[in-house]
């Protein structure tokens, strides 16, 4: 989807991505009306207890949907996985919706400290990486059980082609929670340039003759690093 970031920014949930849970319109509403609320076009936590009383619901929804003796003549295991997938994917698209805005935000913070630490003189920053495969799990028990679903209920290729350009749109949010991960891995990244500094004060932006203009934009540096801190804690607090 072109242009995807952006568009996710002006809507947390896309249009796209709520046609793409139908016929499951009550299980989107209530994972992401009762465990998720929009505000400020942030999707933000609710308390435990309404996340319980969803999944409650939503299991007795289940039970009773219009096509559920179809499911049932298939064996138990397609049960599981019809119940399954609507959870999963729902949750998944609540998830990397809100992680690809704070995502964005994160980035510009990045660049400008970035920006900012090669100005006063440290131009090679340590580059720790760290990846998370929840999310890659999540996306393959989504498309596998999508996919099985596709088999024994459509077994359409119409279905097949709404199939991969699901995985494709999926893919797209994927790479954006992904960045999540790696702006934490550079703000460790930034905290050891400044331990280093504060071990070893003879290095050269401490030796400049403009000492006292450095310090200002260190600690003005350091004070954005500790806000981008703050950003990436509320913005992970989803989890």
């Amino acid at each position: 989807m072109p242009g995807g970031n952006e568009y996710m920014v002006n809507n947390a949930v896309g249009e796209d991505i709520q046609r793409a849970l139908r016929p499951f319109d009550l299980i989107r509403d209530l994972l992401l009306v009762s465990k998720y609320r929009i505000k400020d076009n942030l999707i933000t936590p609710r308390p435990r207890m309404y996340y319980i009383l969803s999944l409650g619901i939503l299991l007795v929804f289940l039970y009773v949907y219009k096509d559920i003796s179809y499911c049932l003549s298939y064996k138990w295991c397609f049960m599981v996985i019809y119940a399954l997938h609507p959870v999963a994917y729902a949750t998944f698209i609540a998830i990397a919706a809100y992680q690809s805005e704070s995502a964005i935000k994160l980035v510009t913070k990045m660049q400008e400290i970035d920006r900012n630490l090669r100005i006063v003189g440290v131009l090679d920053l340590p580059n720790h990486h760290k990846t998370s495969w929840c999310y890659v799990i999540c996306v393959i028990v989504v498309h596998a059980s999508k996919l099985i679903l596709i088999i024994i209920k459509l077994n359409t290729l119409s279905s097949y082609t709404k199939l991969l350009s699901n995985i494709i749109l999926d893919l797209e949010i994927l790479y954006l929670a992904f960045i999540v991960d790696f702006l934490l891995s550079r703000l460790e990244a930034w905290t050891t340039v400044f331990v280093n500094a504060v071990r070893r004060p003879n290095i050269n932006i401490i030796e400049s003759n403009h000492v006292d203009r450095n310090t200002t934009a260190l600690f003005g540096i350091l004070k954005a690093i500790l806000g981008t801190f703050l950003t990436l804690k509320a913005h992970r607090s989803v989890w």
